[in-house]
């Protein structure tokens, strides 16, 4: 049996497999989603309606490509196409919880005020 060897993915190992464009919107998604993490307590409002709304858009993109190689790379079994299926399928997953939180809050600070 061969022995698997733990390895450290960056950022930019994410960008490489995605390319160029998708790996620019996966890395604003990361900023926006870092940004909740570090400030919880400064995203409201209004500014939470919007980053809501900017994530709902990234995760539209991110889900029309996952359904790309879905469909069109279902044969191509490399490893870079299963990669970038795998990342875009789990980023817009992932985002749903998100957005429903962000729009929540941005409901409860409306009724608030």
């Amino acid at each position: 049996m061969e022995e698997k060897i733990a390895t450290e993915v960056t950022l930019e190992d994410v960008v490489d497999c995605l390319g160029q464009e998708e790996g620019e919107e996966f890395f604003e998604v990361l900023k926006q989603v870092q940004r909740i993490i570090e400030n919880p307590e400064s995203i409201q409002g209004l500014r939470a309606i919007h980053m809501a709304s900017r994530l709902a858009a990234f995760r539209l993109k991110i889900g029309l490509r996952a359904q790309h190689y879905k469909a069109y790379y279902s044969q191509d079994k490399s490893m870079t196409t299963k990669r970038r299926k795998y990342l875009t399928e789990t980023m817009y997953h992932a985002l749903e919880e998100n957005i429903n939180t962000l729009k929540l809050l941005g409901r409860i600070d409306a009724h608030l005020t």
